[in-house]
């Protein structure tokens, strides 16, 4: 049986389409008649993300992006379906696809961040989804700050140009003139005083010479010195300080228990410090003490009996005394 003319030119253009879509998908990573496995992420913005973009696993290219679409139920939220082409890969739960730029010319790209679980997503599950800044993104956060201080010192060069002008306009400029004429004066006088001073300067310089002649004259002696105080140092710290020191306190605390006896009338000091009758008593018999000691140098005859020829009636030593 003959087939016609037509049938031959409709399997012909039916075949070169079928290749077409066939190249078309292949050349944009999808396998028609491969086994694909497919899971979802959700975006706020995809920055680019374009249908076929690759997706990877640690620098492995495991699959790419399939379809793209607004979520049906949330018009602000934008779907990404990701086919996988290995049927044995599995993704941790709590994984991350992150879109980020591949290349420095905007393409973007899928990075499967695998997390430490061990339970995994079934195919059709929603991947976790977050969004890396590109490099065009990180260059105008660095550059905008430098913009803002160009700015800046555009804007206080344009001020000091300002106040510059303002200085040297007018009566300032003659101020500012004089000034520096001025200035001259003072460093033509300060010349003037270094030459004068420099015999001066010459002479501090050889009593600095003789001084440190001196000091090394002396050096040996110096030397000595360092060594006994090194000596009386190394004395210090053999000495048993410590044990001086717990002997003063042990003293001191005595005396403390001591006082202490005192302020409170015990023993016979603290007694007589703190008994007022003792001292009233003391102070009376001082009081009739002195009154002996004068009736005695006034009247010693009352006190002393003294004869050469023996003893005289008490009648005639009384008559005397009187």
């Amino acid at each position: 049986m003959a087939i016609n003319r037509e049938i031959k030119i409709g399997l012909v253009i039916a075949i070169s389409v079928l290749a077409f879509v066939f190249g078309f998908n292949f050349l944009k990573g999808k396998n028609i008649f491969g086994f694909r496995k497919t899971y979802y992420a959700v975006y706020d913005n995809v920055n680019g993300l374009t249908e076929s973009n690759p997706v990877f696993v640690r620098g492995l290219n495991i699959g790419n992006v399939n379809k793209i679409y607004f979520h049906p139920h949330e018009a602000n939220r934008i779907i990404v379906e990701i086919a996988l082409k290995d049927r044995d890969l599995l993704i941790p739960k709590n994984s991350v696809a992150t879109i980020y730029s591949s290349s420095l010319f905007g393409g973007m790209a899928i990075d499967l961040k695998y997390s430490n679980e061990k339970t995994f997503y079934q195919p059709g599950d929603t991947l976790k989804s977050d969004l890396q800044s590109g490099l065009t993104d990180e260059i105008g956060k660095q550059i905008v700050p430098v913009k803002e201080k160009a700015e800046k010192l555009l804007v206080s060069m344009d001020s000091l140009i300002n106040n510059l002008n303002t200085v040297f306009a007018g009566k300032t400029k003659g101020n500012l003139k004089q000034s520096i004429q001025s200035l001259n004066t003072m460093t033509i006088d300060l010349a003037g005083l270094v030459k004068e001073q420099r015999q001066r300067l010459g002479e501090i310089a050889e009593h600095v010479h003789s001084i440190t002649k001196n000091l090394k004259n002396s050096n040996k002696r110096i030397e000595n010195i360092l060594a006994n105080l090194n000596q009386m140092s190394d004395s210090l710290v053999k000495a048993n300080i410590a044990g001086t020191v717990r002997n003063a306190n042990q003293a001191l605390a005595d005396v403390s228990q001591v006082m202490g006896k005192i302020n409170r009338g015990e023993g016979s000091l603290g007694m007589l410090i703190n008994d007022n009758k003792l001292y009233n008593n003391l102070e009376s018999s001082s009081r009739d003490l002195d009154s002996l000691l004068t009736d005695l140098k006034a009247h010693p005859g009352r006190y002393v009996h003294f004869s050469v020829f023996g003893k005289k009636d008490r009648k005639s030593q009384s008559k005397a005394n009187k």
